[in-house]
């Protein structure tokens, strides 16, 4: 149960980034080498994917996946550690990460339940967005109740915009919305395939960078028959390119902010579809910082359609980040404690007994018990 690992080469990755999440690169694949150099720790890691001068530098990366090339002018975005051994689960305290407080930003009265179904809401979109490794428990003060999340191996920088966002998404003709995010509207969206999801264009003028992302969602039955009753009203007007489209267009709305708008092509009209073509924007100084803004507003689109809306805005009230340095350092000293302990128990029975067939019995009973009651944490 314990479950030993006896190939723990490399390191292992906790989060990817930018550039490095649209290769297919994933949370939990283990790096082994980078360029033909092979990776035995985190520093050495950091060092082989390290751009000096903004040069564009090759990379090619080999996991126990598989292999991933691809060229970059800044250093990748990608956390690692080093692989556990064992599948004992060393926790926040243990490994570092994230503990965050959040409240219901409403006036209404919140109960248990609305508690407990913005939790489930939340823990399927972290589990979603790849953050398994996690915690979340409602904790109540005199006059409120909040929600606890505490986030092993994950950086505040990483995680603190996007508990907080809603995710209120609606697509909109005109003044009618059409669909939601969420199962109800959107039993299926592509993600991590490139033939339906991915950035399809990337421009670079003396204003900065600027891409586009791009992918496919389902709509249900029901939101197929909405659109179809929305768009058999509208007209049919002429581009000056000759193009038949629809006189409104469909409008993407995320937390009340507009991030995109597309023309609606007259073969649409009144036509029950159920395939959506889903896009937006990414902006950054330079063409690989757009890009990076890109692959990141669609992999958080992407998630807030698949979870649907948290029935409330959220306040963060309280974040802290929990060093590992101090779990490295309790680990050490536990191991020394036990030894100790172990000794002490030993040297009293022997100076007791006097008897080597009396203390080996002991000796193999109290080191069964320590492995006993390890294997039944990792159940």
């Amino acid at each position: 149960m314990i479950s030993p690992k006896l190939d723990v080469r490399g390191v292992e990755v906790t989060s990817v980034s930018g550039i490095v999440s649209s290769q297919g690169i994933s949370i939990g694949e283990r790096i082994l080498e980078v360029n033909g150099k092979s990776v035995n720790n985190v520093k050495e890691f950091r060092d082989t994917i390290k751009v000096e001068n903004n040069s564009r530098d090759k990379f090619v990366i080999g996991t126990n996946i598989g292999e991933y090339a691809f060229l970059s002018n800044e250093t990748l975005e990608i956390e690692a550690k080093v692989p556990s051994k064992t599948r004992i689960q060393k926790g926040l305290e243990l490994e570092g990460g994230t503990r965050i407080l959040l409240k219901p930003d409403t006036e209404d009265f919140v109960s248990e339940k609305d508690i407990s179904d913005l939790m489930e809401v939340l823990k399927n979109r972290l589990n979603v967005y790849g953050l398994t490794d996690l915690k979340l428990k409602m904790v109540s003060t005199a006059d409120e109740k909040l929600v606890l999340i505490e986030i092993a191996g994950v950086g505040r920088e990483e995680i603190e915009g996007f508990v907080a966002q809603q995710g209120k998404f609606e697509a909109k003709i005109g003044n009618e919305t059409v669909f939601r995010g969420g199962k109800e509207d959107i039993p299926f969206v592509c993600r991590d395939d490139g033939v339906c999801s991915g950035v399809h264009s990337c421009s670079e003028d003396a204003n900065g960078g600027a891409c586009r992302f791009q992918f496919t969602i389902k709509l249900s039955p029901e939101a197929a028959r909405k659109h179809a009753d929305v768009t058999d009203k509208l007209d049919i007007i002429t581009t000056e390119g000759g193009q038949k489209i629809l006189s409104e267009q469909i409008e993407f709305h995320l937390d009340g902010n507009l991030i995109d708008s597309l023309n609606v092509d007259a073969s649409l009209k009144g036509s029950a579809s159920t395939d959506i073509q889903i896009s937006g924007p990414g902006y950054g100084r330079n063409q690989n910082d757009a890009l990076d803004d890109a692959v990141k507003n669609m992999g958080e689109l992407q998630t807030v359609l698949i979870t649907g809306s948290l029935p409330y805005e959220l306040e963060i009230v309280g974040l802290e980040s929990i060093s590992p340095v101090f779990g490295q350092s309790l680990i050490k000293n536990v191991f020394l404690v036990g030894f100790i302990s172990l000794l002490g128990v030993l040297s009293v029975i022997y100076i007791r007994y006097r008897e080597w067939k009396v203390l080996l019995p002991v000796a193999i009973t109290l080191v069964s018990e320590i492995f006993i009651i390890s294997s039944v944490i990792t159940i």
